[in-house]
């Protein structure tokens, strides 16, 4: 992982992984960004690293446009809303 420098996605496949041991809950790591970044020298980088993933049922990499993600959102709600409501249990303590 030094080698190919994904820190970011490194720390964010950890918290990922720490979330994935909360029971019947699987998770997604999305890596968000413009079309162009899963293209090219960008693209060739982030192919290394999920190369180097180990996936499952439970926690898996993605890959996501910016385009794709804003097709998804709700269009009446902040996002953070939007994820307290769909993922309650993770929300619960965080006051």
């Amino acid at each position: 992982m030094k080698a190919i420098a994904c820190y970011e996605l490194m720390r964010n496949w950890r918290v990922g992984y720490e979330m994935r041991k909360h029971p019947n809950v699987p998770v997604v790591v999305a890596n968000l960004g413009p079309v162009s970044l899963f293209e090219g020298k960008a693209g060739a980088l982030i192919d290394q690293f999920e190369s180097q993933l180990m996936q499952d049922s439970m926690l898996q990499f993605r890959r996501l446009a910016w385009q794709s993600a804003a097709l998804k959102a709700p269009p009446d709600e902040s996002i953070a809303e939007y994820m307290q409501k769909k993922y309650p249990a993770y929300f619960a303590n965080a006051k």
